[in-house]
């Protein structure tokens, strides 16, 4: 478990501004982070006229392992008399880059389907930050932004 701080330099803002630009960089991370399955202890947020800080701890080294499942053709019409898998079982399983042999079954509402399973077991964290980072700066938001050149 890491500590990671984010500071953002700014132009001079007045101080009404700061209260709700803390609280979305707050909820945003939060927000983020969950989406991307990272594991975080606690998020501060601090700021002054000119910075904003955020203080992730107990960053989790890495993304949580997931399992996505694809739901496919029902097994009662998955297969021919002789067993052999239809053409929807072919056109499922090379469609999701996977062979036939391992399509699963489950039940889902009294129903048995053939089901594409694909096990992520995460990205490390380091590697996804800059790009979180950087969506974060962008989605904050103030009453009255300043635009610098043409437009």
């Amino acid at each position: 478990m890491a500590t990671v701080l984010l500071e953002i330099g700014t132009e001079e803002m007045p101080a009404s501004y700061l209260p709700n630009a803390l609280t979305q960089l707050g909820t945003l991370a939060r927000t983020r982070l969950s989406a991307e399955r990272i594991g975080v202890e606690s998020v501060a947020t601090w700021g002054t006229a000119r910075r904003l800080a955020l203080c992730l701890r107990g960053v989790a080294a890495q993304q949580a392992p997931t399992v996505r499942e694809v739901r496919g053709p029902a097994v009662s019409v998955a297969f021919a008399a002789n067993g052999a898998p239809a053409p929807a079982v072919v056109g499922f399983a090379r469609s999701h880059g996977i062979p036939e042999s391992e399509l699963r079954v489950k039940e889902i509402d009294g129903v048995e389907y053939l089901i594409a399973a694909f096990h992520d077991e995460g990205r490390p964290t380091v590697e996804l930050l800059p790009a979180i980072f950087a969506d974060l700066i962008t989605a904050l938001t103030f009453p009255r932004t300043m635009r610098w050149g043409c437009c």
